[in-house]
């Protein structure tokens, strides 16, 4: 039987609370066993609202699911039980889908599921709702494209931090709609109309398909950006280090397993 517990067995009524299954299941069990399990959870979570006399949990606002299989029904019983969650963690979920869009609004930061087997379609219909998005991290989806990312960019205006880990697809163009420079129809506009990226943080690790002449577009984010992490990135050369070494607001450069040399480095000094 699986046990769960919350983090430091604080009380439910807690900021942050985290469901953790201890038992041995693995991401070979049946689908009707993750859903027996995702219930029972609920159930507890039903039990605790009522001693306390609530219908609602107002006060939690981080939810971290485990390696469990859940469907976008169960997610939604979650959301209406924790109405204020602003952070949503579901890297470890598995057997994720275009089934799971149905998440409301409010989000601030959102994990999606590892290896997601989420589509474009799919994708447009979970951030549609999140304007208040500052935080996505996203690893391993091969199913998603920029178009993606051309979601984010027009749906998420607060976005702070993106994550793409070992996203293959992720390319010059990938940085190029993330630092929103204007395409060539758009460069015919007034500069003031077009609206400047507010991210801080850029984590592209190991993206095979990301060469240095698709960095030279954080130029365009030179005042803004942070931090930047291109761990894995083995297309990288110090042509990268040159057009970094432009972004004067940078505390933190990670380009770890690329091609950059000593000379490279020497430039980003």
């Amino acid at each position: 039987m699986p046990v769960m517990y919350q983090e430091k067995n604080r009380p439910m009524s807690c900021r942050c609370i985290v469901f953790i299954i201890l038992s041995t299941m693995s991401t070979s069990q049946d689908w009707d066993e993750s859903v027996t399990t995702i219930h029972k959870m609920l159930s507890f979570i039903d039990t605790d609202l009522r001693k306390r006399g609530v219908k609602k949990d107002t006060t939690t606002t981080k939810l971290v699911f485990p390696a469990i299989r859940i469907g976008a029904h169960a997610l939604v019983r979650v959301r209406k039980r924790f109405p204020n969650i602003t952070h949503l963690d579901l890297g470890k979920v598995v057997k994720h889908g275009d089934i799971m869009t149905e998440c409301a609004g409010g989000l601030l930061q959102f994990v999606l599921p590892y290896n997601s087997k989420m589509t474009d379609a799919g994708f447009h219909c979970l951030v549609r709702r999140q304007h208040t998005l500052e935080m996505i991290e996203l690893v391993n989806c091969s199913f998603l494209t920029n178009i993606s990312i051309q979601l984010i960019v027009s749906q998420c205006k607060q976005l702070k931090q993106i994550k793409l880990i070992k996203c293959k697809w992720v390319d010059r163009h990938t940085v190029k709609l993330l630092c929103r420079v204007p395409s060539d129809t758009l460069k015919r506009k007034r500069d003031e109309s077009r609206e400047v990226s507010k991210l801080e943080h850029i984590e592209l690790t190991e993206c095979d398909l990301l060469y240095s002449n698709g960095v030279q577009y954080l130029t365009h984010l030179r005042h803004t950006l942070e931090a930047i992490n291109l761990t894995g990135c083995g297309m990288l050369d110090n042509q990268f280090a040159k057009y970094v070494s432009m972004c004067t607001g940078l505390v933190s450069v990670d380009m770890e397993s690329t091609q950059v040399d000593d000379d490279g480095v020497y430039a980003l000094t």
